[in-house]
């Protein structure tokens, strides 16, 4: 899914439980990879992910759950 660059949000609806697998690309530079399939298990459909860039290396994100 891409995100939208306006708010920096993108919405992934009706998922169903099990294990979803993410990877997180530069919009500049896709081949450049931030995260690649990081494995999430969703139990419900209300799962909040919160995908931001490291403040200590440039070259990664922090990933993580948020209820």
């Amino acid at each position: 899914m891409a995100m939208k660059k306006i708010d920096g949000m993108a919405f992934d609806t009706s998922v169903p439980s099990g294990t979803r697998y993410y990877t997180v690309y530069d919009a500049n530079n896709p081949q450049r990879v931030y995260l690649r399939e990081f494995p999430v298990f969703v139990q419900n459909r209300d799962l909040f992910i919160n995908i931001m860039p490291s403040q200590t290396d440039p070259k990664a994100v922090v990933f993580t759950l948020s209820k």
